[in-house]
């Protein structure tokens, strides 16, 4: 029998093997309010402005959100998180979730965060082989979009976009030397070819013997086929290894609205069916030019994962062939990681960390992901059901 047909993603012992029954139960509340839209939508307006206007409201929030979906607020808080996954053979992708940063006072403290995750991350390699980070930690988002849109930045701005390269250049070369491997985040479309161009740099630079940076495809945008088949010829014609994180994306309703606003094409697939055959079909791609790249596939789509299960054995892939990640965000995903870590594949944990205030647009995405993907929110809903009702049967 082939190693795919071996993996089930209904096994709710194994998927939820690392919760206690309190967990559990905290995570049955948590989805089923995250499952009713309208009160997902209100309770996201109101955390907002709670902490907007300093409501005592944080502790709430640190106790359920900010514990179920991320690490900690530190790197020393997410070492317990880093152990109690590599027990059940689960990676960790360490995530500093700071985002649209505006001062060089934060930029330095960004700095340091990460070069603190990739001695985290050396000093355990078997268990965190991954440091991830947003560019817009380390730039404005008027600048990175400004440089996109091609208007000329003012003197000040060229200095400040300047540091910014030398900033990312730096912790790359840093991630290099201590072997750790470096992926950069996919953000919106109006400052992504910024990223990219600046991605792309960094790995011909450090990508000459193995994947060291990993440039994002979200492919729920309609040029990304080609944009991916474009990144493989090029790291082909030009001797480096390409970094591959392949997701399906994450900003899809601020797409589409900023294109009605502004009255261009929308950016992103129409339907939701073209997006899932852009992920696959990339994956399959991908998965047939492994000489060229190595993959990350994050996704919380079942039929994904087990096509990439099924992909991997016709081609007589190994399970835990290095070359190959399958990823998904901790707090989500659970019976996808767990199941795939039983059978020996590589799977991450996407673990984001940072002060709570900081992280927190991390997490209303987070909530607003999950209403607004069809089926998903349910389908792990009934999993942790079946697995509290599992529990309460056993003799």
């Amino acid at each position: 029998m082939d190693n795919y047909n071996l993996v089930s993603f209904d096994d709710t012992s194994a998927a939820f093997s690392s919760r206690t029954d309190r967990e559990l139960k905290k995570m049955n509340f948590l989805f089923t309010i995250m499952a009713m839209g309208k009160l997902t939508k209100i309770g996201s307006y109101f955390v907002k402005n709670a902490l907007k206007w300093k409501l005592p409201v944080a502790k709430v929030i640190k106790n359920t959100l900010f514990k179920h979906f991320c690490g900690g607020e530190n790197l020393d808080e997410c070492k317990n998180t880093v152990d109690k996954l590599s027990l059940f053979n689960i990676k960790t992708i360490l995530d500093y979730a700071v985002e649209a940063e505006s001062s060089m006072a934060s930029y330095d403290h960004t700095m340091e965060v990460l070069r603190k995750s990739i001695d985290l991350a050396a000093s355990d390699k078997k268990n965190i082989p991954f440091v991830v980070f947003k560019m817009t930690a380390l730039c404005r988002f008027s600048i990175l979009e400004k440089a996109q849109s091609g208007v000329e930045l003012s003197f000040i701005e060229k200095e400040e976009f300047d540091h910014f390269n030398q900033m990312v250049e730096k912790i790359a070369a840093y991630a290099a030397e201590a072997g750790v491997r470096l992926m950069v985040d996919a953000e919106e479309s109006w400052i992504q070819d910024t990223i990219d161009a600046v991605t792309i740099k960094l790995m011909h630079q450090f990508n000459q013997h193995n994947a060291i940076v990993y440039r994002t495809f979200q492919m729920y945008r309609v040029d990304m086929p080609f944009l991916l088949k474009e990144a493989v010829q090029s790291a082909k014609e030009n001797g480096y290894i390409l970094g591959v994180k392949l997701v399906r994306g994450a900003y899809m309703e601020k797409e589409r609205k900023r294109a009605l606003e502004l009255g261009y094409p929308s950016p992103i697939f129409p339907t939701k069916e073209e997006t899932d055959q852009a992920y696959n079909e990339g994956l399959e791609f991908c998965l047939n030019h492994l000489q060229y790249l190595s993959i990350v596939s994050g996704s919380h789509n079942e039929e994904s994962n087990l096509l990439q299960t099924k992909l991997m054995a016709s081609l007589k892939i190994k399970n835990d062939d290095e070359r190959i990640y399958f990823a998904q965000l901790y707090g989500m995903g659970d019976h996808i990681s767990y199941n795939l870590a039983g059978k020996q594949y590589n799977v991450g944990k996407y673990v984001p960390f940072g002060p709570l205030t900081a992280v927190m647009p991390y997490l209303l995405r987070r909530a607003e992901e999950n209403k607004s993907i069809n089926g998903q929110t349910g389908r792990e809903l009934s999993l942790i059901r079946k697995e509290l009702n599992r529990r309460k049967s056993k003799p």
